[in-house]
């Protein structure tokens, strides 16, 4: 009995470890047919998706499944899709013709995204500008990330000049989201900016809207502060819309300061003058009210 058990684990073990190179040769099948059918003119995309979808499915970690969905993905257009599936690619692991197009494909759609966002900017077709901003940022951040991990010089060179065109990318995204009233996207996008360059006045400028619409009072009196601290000519709005915010949190000490910086930078408004005077008359401090009047 003992030895039949052991026959049967042994012929168990055997059938297995058979089992494994048949299925990694099935795979490299569905691969190969999967990138016949990308070349093909014109490409039958549905039957690569079918095949590079099952291959996921018996190993969810295939690199070069996820790399050839990504690459499907943008040719049609998906784009959340092809940054999800490339976003697992390791991009070491591919081959040097897959490399290639990897590093092409992504500087093509950081220079067409961009151009695209400028037109839809000027346009006025800010929904648009705000997508096409957010691919190249998007793109520009993958590719940072490949030619940082190729561990060259020149690689990271190339990385490092691409950092400014990204910075103004998350700039006019920020603001094209702004203008379409998407508050959340537009927040994001110019907090990212302030991590990369926290004396990027145009960012918190734009922060300051972006907080002030969604009432979000602490961040707006930051926001205000950095901006009066980064401009050389400071708006009166901005003074006026810090106030508002010390109301909103019931801070009378912190009206009573921002009214008299935007008196100090605006001495000729006479109506700042009247509303402080006002203000201390409310607190019974007649003697600052006389001073200020």
């Amino acid at each position: 009995m003992f030895l039949r058990k052991v026959s049967i684990c042994v012929l168990f073990a055997l059938g297995f470890a058979l089992l494994i190179p048949v299925a990694a040769d099935a795979q490299k099948i569905e691969l190969r047919s999967a990138k016949i059918y990308i070349r093909e003119t014109p490409p039958q995309w549905d039957k690569a998706l079918a095949l590079l979808e099952t291959a996921l499915e018996k190993d969810p970690g295939n690199n070069d499944a996820h790399y050839l969905l990504g690459l499907i993905q943008y040719y049609q257009g998906n784009f959340d899709l092809m940054f999800q599936n490339w976003e697992a690619v390791t991009f070491d692991d591919l081959d040097k013709k897959d490399k290639e197009q990897f590093r092409n494909t992504l500087s093509s759609m950081i220079r067409q995204n961009y151009q695209r966002g400028q037109q839809s900017f000027e346009n006025g077709e800010y929904v648009d500008a705000a997508q096409f901003y957010s691919r190249s940022v998007n793109a520009t951040s993958m590719l940072q990330g490949i030619l940082r991990s190729i561990g060259k010089k020149n690689e990271t060179r190339d990385a490092d000049a691409l950092e400014e065109a990204k910075q103004q990318g998350y700039l006019y995204w920020g603001y094209a989201a702004l203008n379409s009233e998407d508050y959340e996207g537009s927040r994001m996008a110019l907090e990212k900016l302030t991590e990369a360059d926290p004396d990027k006045f145009e960012a918190w400028d734009g922060l300051i809207n972006v907080y002030y619409n969604t009432q979000v009072w602490d961040k707006v009196i930051t926001a205000c502060n950095k901006t009066i601290e980064l401009s050389e000519e400071v708006d009166l709005n901005t003074y006026l819309i810090m106030r508002n915010a010390y109301y909103e949190v019931a801070d009378t000490a912190g009206v009573i300061a921002t009214y008299e910086r935007a008196i100090a930078a605006y001495p000729e408004e006479k109506s700042m003058y009247r509303d402080l005077g006002s203000i201390q008359t409310n607190r019974n401090d007649l003697t600052k009210a006389i001073e200020v009047l």
